[in-house]
């Protein structure tokens, strides 16, 4: 993905003239994470702030990995049992559960790795297409998927191929935070709403 050059923003959404960006001016640029951004939390961000992101951006490297536990120091060599480079997420965190690592990305793009070994399950359009800035969650041998516009996949936990068990319909609100389960109960926050869905 490529980011804007500092220059292009503040020519795009520097209204009052000062060299830096304020909540007003890009809030809905930064699409709700202006927060995660202004790294000095003074409400602007500065030419210094937008380099600095950039910088660590530039430098990481994007990679799902597991490790063998009681390692100290550099354990990069002696503790890593395997590693995967291709195929990630950008946002989504991966879940361990009933024996394997899953992950989902954007398209809807559900990847399966046996959870002690590293070999691949599946990688297959599982999801609902769209992107995806929520976590999968898990509960009851389920596996629950949440798009960012509120589509919801429920598959089918740790089988050899994507077993699709409940889809429903766009929530019509955009979906970034993870869901939450409790008393039996999928709890999903839209930025308009928030959802509660269990049995009668």
């Amino acid at each position: 993905m490529q980011m804007p050059s500092f220059d292009a923003m503040l020519k795009d959404l520097d209204k009052d003239g000062d060299g830096a960006l304020s909540r007003d001016e890009a809030e809905k640029a930064f699409q709700g994470f202006f927060d995660n951004q202004d790294l000095n939390k003074d409400g602007k961000i500065t030419r210094d702030e937008w380099d600095t992101i950039l910088k660590f951006m530039s430098e990481g490297k994007n990679s799902a990995f597991a490790l063998k536990p009681g390692g100290t120091g550099d354990v990069t060599t002696s503790h890593v049992l395997w590693k995967k480079t291709k195929g990630l997420p950008y946002l989504a965190s991966a879940l361990v559960y009933r024996g394997q690592c899953v992950m989902v990305k954007d398209g809807g793009i559900v990847t399966a790795y046996d959870a002690r070994t590293g070999r691949e399950v599946y990688q297959e359009r599982a999801a609902a297409a769209g992107k995806y800035y929520a976590s999968p969650v898990a509960a009851n041998g389920n596996i629950y998927f949440t798009s960012l516009d509120g589509a919801i996949t429920v598959l089918k936990a740790g089988s050899g191929k994507p077993e699709v068990l409940a889809t429903n319909p766009k929530l019509g609100g955009r979906t970034a935070a993870t869901p939450a389960i409790a008393d039996n109960a999928l709890f999903v926050r839209t930025d308009k709403h928030l959802y509660a869905f269990a049995e009668k």
